[in-house]
C-alpha cells in the first residue's frame, strides 16, 4: 500500500510541476543565477563543486543554488541551498540561466528557451555497461528520464575520446561534447601537502601513514541478504600492504551512492573506516596511496596519477 500510495504521489507530483514549471516562465530568468547538484541531492561534491568551486574564485557576482537531499549538509559561504524535489527548487530551476549537474533530471523538467544545460555525469572510462547498453534491464521511467535529460542538454563534459564515444553511442545524445577533461580530477595533480594532510588528519589517520581505499561500484542484483561481493579480507590485505611495500597502511570502503545502505551492513575490522558518507570523492581518491575497484571509472582516474591501483571483482 505504501509503495502504490508512494508511485501516486511521484505521478501527482510529476503532473503538477510540469504545469508550475510553465506558469513559472512568467518569471525573467536570472542571467547569474547558476543552479547545480550531484548524484540527486548528494551534497558538494563531483565535477558540478569543483566547476563551482572555480567560479567562486575568479567571480563575485554569481548566485550559486545547490539542489540537496538533506538540507543539513554543509555548503560553502556563498552558495545557497533548496531542498529537491520542492517547489522551491522548482522555481530556482526555472529561473536560472545555467544548469550543471552529474546525474539525469528528473522527468518533469522542462527547460526554457535561454536557459543553458551543463551535464557533466559521474564517470568517464568504465568497464562497466551503462545506459543504453542495458536498456533491457533498466526500468522504462529510466530510459524516459535519461532520454528527455539528454535532449535537454546544451553540452555534455568529457574526460576523454573514451567517454565522448559511449556519449553517443550509449546516452541517447548527439549534441556538443567539450572533450576537456572531468573538473573533478584536476585535484589529482595538485601537490598541495596542507590540503592532503588536513584531509588525513579530519579522517584520524596519521600524516606518515598510507591508505587503501577501497571503491566498487553497484550492481543491481546485489539485495540486502547477501552482500558478499563488496567483502575484502582486510587483515590478508593488510598484512600483505606491509610485506610488500612497508609502512603502515589503513584501509578505507566507500561504496557507490546507489548501494551506501549496504556500507552499515559490512563487517570491517577496527582498523578499515567506512567512508560511504564521505561527500567528495576525489578528495579520497586525492590521499590515497592505492585503489581497489572493480567496474568503477574512479580507477582509471586514479590510475593515471601512475599510484598502485588493483581491479578485484569476485563474480
Amino acid at each position: 500500500v505504501y509503495q502504490k500510495t508512494s508511485e501516486l504521489w511521484d505521478l501527482f507530483r510529476g503532473k503538477l510541476f510540469i504545469l508550475l514549471s510553465y506558469v513559472f516562465r512568467i518569471l525573467p530568468i536570472q542571467s547569474n543565477k547558476i543552479i547545480a547538484s550531484n548524484f540527486i541531492g548528494k551534497g558538494y561534491g563531483d565535477n558540478p563543486k569543483y566547476i563551482c568551486q572555480e567560479l567562486m574564485e575568479k567571480y563575485t557576482y554569481f548566485d550559486i543554488v545547490w539542489i540537496l537531499a538533506n538540507m543539513e549538509d554543509e555548503m560553502p559561504k556563498g552558495i545557497r541551498k533548496v531542498k529537491i524535489n520542492s517547489l522551491k527548487a522548482l522555481y530556482e530551476l526555472c529561473t536560472a540561466k545555467v544548469w550543471i549537474d552529474n546525474c539525469r533530471k528528473e522527468l518533469w523538467t522542462r527547460k526554457r528557451k535561454g536557459q543553458f544545460y551543463i551535464q557533466t555525469w559521474h564517470g568517464d572510462i568504465a568497464i562497466k555497461k551503462v545506459e543504453m547498453d542495458v536498456a533491457e534491464k533498466l526500468p522504462l521511467i529510466y530510459i524516459k528520464k535519461a532520454k528527455n535529460d539528454s535532449s535537454m542538454a546544451d553540452v555534455f563534459i568529457s574526460g576523454s575520446s573514451w567517454a565522448s564515444q559511449l556519449y553517443r553511442s550509449s546516452f541517447w545524445y548527439s549534441g556538443a561534447i567539450a572533450e576537456y577533461g572531468l573538473p573533478r580530477t584536476d585535484i589529482l595533480y595538485k601537490h598541495n601537502e596542507s590540503y592532503k594532510l588536513a584531509i588525513k588528519r579530519s579522517l584520524k589517520i596519521n600524516d606518515n601513514e598510507k591508505i587503501i581505499l577501497y571503491a566498487p561500484t553497484f550492481r543491481s542484483a546485489v539485495n540486502d541478504e547477501d552482500i558478499s561481493v563488496y567483502a575484502l579480507d582486510w587483515p590478508s590485505i593488510l598484512k600483505a600492504f606491509n610485506q610488500r611495500f612497508g609502512g603502515v597502511w589503513h584501509g578505507m570502503v566507500r561504496l557507490h551512492p546507489n548501494v551506501a545502505r549496504f556500507a552499515e551492513k559490512l563487517t570491517l575490522p577496527a582498523e578499515i573506516l567506512n567512508v560511504t558518507d564521505y561527500v567528495d570523492m576525489q578528495e579520497l581518491l586525492f590521499v590515497s596511496d592505492c585503489v581497489i575497484s572493480d567496474y568503477s571509472s574512479c580507477i582509471f582516474e586514479f590510475a593515471a596519477t601512475g599510484k598502485l591501483g588493483f581491479i578485484f571483482a569476485i563474480d
